[in-house]
């Protein structure tokens, strides 16, 4: 492929990825996690491509110098948008987690406090005190 076809090709990955990430960002702060997992794919598939391009600049840097100035800028500008786009959705993504690990803490000390209550056993197995029988709960943490 030439340099100036793989140029392009990486600044149209780079372009679609800032495209998406801006959507997940969206999702993030709309709360709309479920409807994240539809970008999933998407995502990993273009930023294997992202990684393939850039691997093949880096192995032919030599032949950057005859590129046209022209798309050479347009590569760095989408790279300052990918870069600015990485950012928001990394600290989208990092509140979300934080919030969700908030919940599950005090789920499990809710669940912590209901069954502290309980007074223990008596010699004979039986439970003592008034409190009601243990609950049992069952997390599944998916993101």
């Amino acid at each position: 492929m030439h340099m100036e076809a793989q140029i392009e090709d990486l600044t149209m990955v780079t372009e679609q990825l800032i495209v998406l990430m801006d959507q997940e960002t969206s999702l993030l702060h709309e709360r709309r996690h479920e409807d994240i997992r539809g970008l999933q794919v998407e995502k990993a598939q273009l930023a294997h491509a992202y990684e393939g391009h850039l691997r093949g600049l880096r192995e032919r840097p030599e032949n950057i110098q005859n590129v046209a100035p022209s798309l050479l800028d347009r590569l760095k500008t989408s790279n300052i948008a990918f870069q600015k786009a990485t950012q928001s959705n990394a600290l989208a993504l990092k509140a979300a987690m934080e919030a969700n690990n908030h919940v599950l803490r005090a789920v499990a000390k809710a669940v912590a406090d209901s069954n502290a209550n309980g007074d223990g056993y008596e010699r004979s197995g039986k439970t003592s005190g008034k409190s009601g029988p243990g609950v049992s709960v069952t997390l599944d943490q998916e993101f």
